[in-house]
This record gives C-alpha cells, structure tokens and sequence, in this order.
C-alpha cells in the first residue's frame, strides 16, 4: 500500500516535472528532477529485485534462473565480456567531450570507463587532452596516469607515480585519497586503511564527506575483523550527526542495520 503510494506520487510529481522541460528558465532544472524521481523509482524496485533473487537463488543455489536478476539488479560483477564492457558509457562521454572539449568533468568519467575496460592507449590520449584544460588538478592527472600504467599491467611504473604524489603531498587529503583508492584497489589493505586515515584527518573542509570512512568500513569487513568495521559505522553515523546535521532517515537506518549484521557475523 505504502509502496504505491509513494509510485503514484511520484507520477504526479514527474508529470508536472514534464510540462517544465521546454521553459527556458526551468529546463534543465526540470530535466536534472525528472531524472532524479526515476532514479529513485529504479533503486527502490531495484533494492526489492535483489531481495528476492537473493531468495530465490538461496532456494536453488545450483540454477541459474535468478542470478542475471540478482547481477543487474545489485550491480555484481559480471563475467561476459560482451555484457560487461563499457562501450556504450565510452561512446557518450567522447561524443560529450568533442561537443564541450572545454568543461573537465565529462572528460573524467570517460577515463574512468577506459580505464574499467584497459583501454590504455585510448586512455592515455583523452588524458592528454585533459592536462590542456586550465582547471585541470595537476594531482588527479597524475593519479589518472598511475591508473595507466596499470591498465597495462606495468605495476613498479604505477607505484613509483603514486609513491612520487606522497612524497610531493603528504598533507593534501585529495591526494591521499586517491592514493588509498589506489592501493585498496590492489587489494594492500593495510596501506589503504592507513591513507584513508590520513586523508579523513587532513581534510579541512566541513562537513566532511564519508568515503574515507567507508572506504576502512569495507576492508575491514574483507579482511573479517567485524568488530572494527562495526566501530567504523559508528563514525561515519557519528559525523553525519554532527558535521550534517542528519538525525533520522534512511542513510542512518541502513548503517544501523549494516552495523547489526557485521556484529551478527562475529
């Protein structure tokens, strides 16, 4: 009952969103709302589709049946190259680039797709052409350079890029992070854990942001020490209370439960 509800209210809300998409004043706010309600229409069916895949594969671990459900739905890992490659995301953000070659953002996330599928050499052209733009993060470059260099499996050149970042910035908390992604990333958790840390400690800007935490959160859990994954929900729910403000929702419901379930699993 409450489920529909919340579907027909968002009808509503998409269908007032719609006759707003051609005002010159409003488009692209109206656009950018429109795309908001069906995301969350999609997470909220999606999260339901996971659950009862889940179920249903826990019933017949052995069948297939399900389990392309459960892959879509929770964003698993999936094995065919022909269904998880990034071409589709590769092909809108170059398109992106040519027709906005000054803004810096789409030229991101195009990396970060070539990167997903070891598209190196493509990789390290669209970098190039990143470096020109004046907003550009010398520091972010470098990182994305390091990320290169293993995409084509040249592990001691990608080391001695981030090592050279640290040395460089040991205080900048951008730069820590993305040098604790690199190493979570390589599976050297216990360096990772260490960066995050630093970088959560140098960060100067209020409120602070999550990752940091929820970056140590998960490879504690990988690691199997539940405990300190369970403390570590405690600070990320610690400073979204007192950097955000937050006191109630769903954020901190699901890091409640997320906190019951590791200690569960002691």
């Amino acid at each position: 009952m409450e489920l529909g509800k919340k579907i027909r209210a968002l009808r509503l809300k998409a269908g007032f969103t719609q006759e707003q998409l051609e005002d010159p004043v409003y488009g692209k706010r109206a656009t950018e709302l429109i795309a908001y309600l069906y995301w969350h229409r999609m997470e909220m069916f999606s999260r339901k589709a996971a659950h009862y895949a889940k179920e249903a594969v826990k019933l017949a671990p052995g069948e297939k049946g399900c389990q392309w459900i459960l892959s879509k739905a929770a964003g698993h890992a999936v094995w065919d190259w022909d269904i998880a490659n990034h071409t589709h995301a590769i092909e809108f953000y170059r398109d992106l680039t040519e027709e906005h070659p000054e803004e810096r953002l789409p030229y991101l996330f195009l990396l970060d797709n070539l990167l997903a599928d070891h598209r190196a050499d493509e990789a390290e052209k669209v970098l190039e052409r990143l470096c020109r733009l004046e907003d550009s993060n010398p520091i972010l470059n470098e990182v994305y350079r390091a990320h290169i260099a293993l995409a084509r499996f040249d592990e001691p050149t990608a080391d001695q890029i981030i090592e050279g970042l640290l040395a460089a910035h040991p205080d900048d908390s951008v730069c820590l992070f993305e040098a604790a992604q690199y190493y979570a990333e390589k599976a050297d958790y216990q360096k990772a854990i260490g960066l995050y840390e630093r970088s959560f400690e140098k960060e100067t800007r209020r409120p602070r942001f999550q990752d940091d935490l929820l970056g140590i959160r998960d490879i504690y859990e990988i690691m199997g020490d539940y405990r300190k994954a369970a403390d570590t929900c405690d600070r990320i729910l610690e400073l979204l209370k007192e950097e955000w403000g937050i006191t109630e929702g769903d954020d901190l419901k699901a890091l409640e439960e997320k906190k019951a379930a590791l200690l569960a699993k002691m």
